[in-house]
């Protein structure tokens, strides 16, 4: 209890400043927390019509795709999902309705409904009656109609248009949030001064004992705010007004280092996905670049066979002369040319197939719920029965401690293992594939070990960039380990390898534990 006149009068100042402080503090919360939320609102709004936008376009190119198809073709099976494209295109317009706030959204919303009337309603239909009276040529003519191009045209304008319109919604949201951080920045520097002046004045007017420790504060308050971080303060261990404000500098100091391992934690983020950037920059222009500079060979070779074809038309050989001139042609060098740039353009969808896959898998939000791995594990395993009995190979599994994850992404992961271990087994010995796991430091790690023909060290963490492949001849992309790297991390988790050429591989990841489980490697 304060006795003298100058500790009732400190009070005052105390309480008056704490006051001053609380309001500051609760003003200051509820404008950044209110600016946030605004923000956070606006930006999820618009990325979730991005999703949309993105899903509609999408439906609208494999809609058009598959009827390209049918038109080529003449199979009737390249329209069985048409039905499925219109009911996905009409749900996407309906979520998309209701978020509608702009006349930019209503302009998108009517044209890509006249698109899907013009198409689902006039063109599938006619097509259909065409296809009934087996008028092939009417088929063809209404595919390759100026209206229908133009229809196409503009839904993709639109699309564009309104894509673009987003981009400028988003700009506009993260310049406004910007500006009013920046006003909160200087309001919290203005809070900040104010109150190192008012317990300067404080500090003049008592004791020697009181001044000591707040000179100290001071100075810690000063370094903090001049971008030190290895300062300390003294704990007091003094149940008054000083040992509370020392104990929240401390408090404050801990704070800031838990943001600096935090800051730290976001910087190797940002660095992994410049990494991931320049990768895709790489295939951009070099394993896009490559089937496009094939297409554009053999399309000047498909010019020049069909000049030389129109040169001996035009000349005064006899019939049989001109056969055995243009035989070659027709018969080698075209049909030749035509395989290579349908085999390019085959490549190049599947490469931004496999783009849009692990883009979605980056967007994707993982459902994180606790996983049975034993049940999990064993459903897996069934499904490569088959194969592993045909092929002699002996499947193992041990018992797996619970973790926490999106099961139907964690699925994907031990798929993958498991498929790649039966892919990659030695021809000269028989298989055995082993699935075990423990608990380490607070992580779930699981293992998929086969005694296969092994991985080089130096391919060992390339093997998880994208489309990297050791064998070329091999099926896939090379995206599947890539996919695996990035759903873990997603989950705060790890894939890791341990290989030895021509002896084994041992594929490892890691989840957050759910309960207790092992605490050692299980020597298999």
């Amino acid at each position: 209890m304060l006795h003298n006149s100058l500790s009732k009068q400190l009070l005052i100042w105390v309480v008056l400043l704490s006051v001053f402080i609380l309001s500051c503090s609760i003003i200051l919360f509820v404008i950044q927390n209110n600016i946030f939320s605004n923000y956070s609102e606006k930006q999820e709004g618009i990325e979730e019509k991005y999703t949309y936008v993105e899903s509609i376009d999408d439906t609208v190119h494999e809609a058009v795709f598959d009827y390209s198809r049918f038109v080529n073709s003449e199979n009737m099976s390249y329209l069985d999902f048409q039905q499925q494209y219109e009911q996905t295109i009409y749900e996407d317009l309906q979520d998309l309705k209701e978020m509608s706030t702009s006349e930019a959204d209503e302009t998108y919303i009517e044209a890509t409904e006249s698109f899907q009337r013009y198409y689902f309603k006039d063109i599938l239909p006619l097509t259909t009656s065409y296809v009934q009276d087996n008028q092939t040529e009417k088929i063809s003519s209404l595919f390759n109609n100026t209206n229908f191009n133009d229809e196409i045209n503009q839904i993709n304008n639109e699309s564009d248009k309104y894509e673009s319109n987003l981009d400028d919604q988003m700009s506009q949201t993260i310049d406004a949030f910007d500006r009013n951080r920046h006003l909160i920045d200087i309001a919290v520097f203005t809070y900040i001064i104010v109150i190192l002046f008012t317990v300067f004045i404080i500090v003049r007017i008592i004791s020697r004992r009181i001044g000591s420790p707040l000179r100290e504060l001071s100075q810690a308050a000063n370094q903090l705010s001049a971008g030190e971080r290895n300062v300390s303060v003294k704990a007091l261990n003094r149940h008054d007004e000083l040992g509370a404000l020392s104990e929240a500098f401390r408090r404050m100091i801990s704070k800031i280092r838990r943001s600096e391992v935090a800051e730290q934690q976001l910087n190797k983020e940002l660095s992994e996905k410049n990494t991931d950037l320049e990768q895709l920059v790489y295939i951009a222009s070099h394993d896009l670049r490559s089937p496009l500079i094939n297409i554009q060979g053999f399309n000047k070779e498909l010019q020049a066979s069909f000049k030389e074809i129109d040169s001996a038309l035009q000349s005064d050989q006899d019939i049989d002369d001109i056969r055995k001139q243009v035989a070659p042609l027709i018969e080698e060098d075209i049909p030749e040319a035509f395989y290579y740039i349908v085999a390019s353009t085959d490549k190049m969808d599947a490469l931004l197939n496999a783009l849009l896959r692990l883009s979605r898998i980056g967007r994707q939000r993982p459902d994180i719920q606790p996983l049975d791995m034993n049940q999990m594990i064993s459903e897996v395993v069934k499904n490569y029965e088959f194969q592993a009995n045909e092929s002699n190979i002996r499947l193992e599994v041990g018992d797996l401690p619970q973790a926490m994850g999106d099961a139907g992404l964690i699925d994907q992961v031990i798929s993958n293992l498991i498929g790649n271990a039966l892919k990659f087994l030695h021809p000269d010995r028989a298989g055995i594939v082993k699935v075990y796991g423990y608990v380490e430091n607070e992580q779930a790690i699981y293992c998929v070990e086969d005694n296969g023909i092994g991985i080089s060290e130096q391919y060992q963490q390339q093997i998880f960039n994208l489309f990297e492949k050791i064998d070329p001849y091999v099926d896939g992309e090379g995206l599947g380990l890539t996919i695996m790297r990035k759903i873990l991390e997603r989950h705060a988790g790890e894939i890791w390898v341990e290989s030895e050429l021509d002896m084994y591989s041992k594929f490892y990841f890691s989840l957050p534990k759910v309960a207790q489980g092992k605490t050692g490697k299980d020597e298999q």
